[in-house]
């Protein structure tokens, strides 16, 4: 893909695994994304190029494109036996407005935004609101649509042996 190449970093995308799932029996629609990174820095690069990427791939459809949804500007740091997600960038909103916006609203009145940090020791603490630690994994859900009108809280702080 020449998206991948523009990025300046083709090989990048090797990294990225991604996997949407629409039911109707089940009545779900689900996106899943992974990220395998090196550096926090690396999920910066994720989350400026996705759109790119994606739009290019051809599934950049209006109301259903996965990275309309995912928060703005998410920015990362990692210590020694820490990893911070920093408050997200509260000027980059949906760009959906109007009888757009209300019409996706109702659509995913229910939706869950869920973020998963797989660590690389047993978690000690975290700070972000309404975490749940098991063992080396910290959980955090929050509802989709405060996340897409910049109300969600997902930032705080993560230690681990």
């Amino acid at each position: 893909m020449e998206a991948k190449a523009k990025t300046g970093r083709p090989e990048f995308w090797n990294n990225v695994q991604m996997q949407v799932k629409i039911s109707d029996k089940t009545d779900e629609f689900f996106t899943d994304i992974k990220l395998r990174f090196k550096t926090a820095d690396d999920i910066a690069f994720f989350y400026k190029h996705l759109p790119t990427v994606m739009e290019e791939a051809g599934t950049a459809n209006p109301g259903m494109n996965p990275t309309d949804m995912l928060p703005a500007g998410a920015n990362f740091k990692a210590g020694k036996k820490s990893f911070t997600r920093l408050p997200a960038n509260t000027e980059a909103k949906s760009e959906m407005e109007g009888q757009d916006m209300e019409m996706m609203k109702m659509f995913l009145s229910n939706a869950k935004f869920t973020t998963i940090y797989n660590m690389p020791g047993r978690v000690k603490k975290v700070t972000i609101p309404g975490a749940e630690i098991t063992g080396n994994t910290v959980k955090v859900v929050a509802s989709l649509i405060d996340l897409m009108d910049g109300k969600a809280k997902l930032e705080g702080d993560i230690k681990y042996k």
